[in-house]
């Protein structure tokens, strides 16, 4: 009906534009899921260094007081 009305064709462009855009709407979707999982990689990679970094200063701060209190 609608290739009667505005011309042969009409129907099938409009259904592969629909289909290109579907495909661009996965794949940005795709990407930002990818780009979601890389910053929390990043996150959790800057948690564990700052773990062990408070690990290290409790520890020397502990040493520390300890070594004070023995003298």
């Amino acid at each position: 009906m609608i290739d009667l009305r505005f011309g042969p064709g009409t129907w099938q462009s409009i259904v592969d534009i629909r289909t290109k855009r579907i495909q661009e709407a996965k794949e940005a979707a795709l990407q930002a899921k990818r780009e979601a999982i890389k910053r929390h990689n990043e996150m959790m990679e800057n948690i564990k260094i700052a773990a062990g970094i408070g690990l290290i200063a409790a520890i020397g701060i502990g040493l520390l007081i300890f070594l004070l209190t023995i003298v």
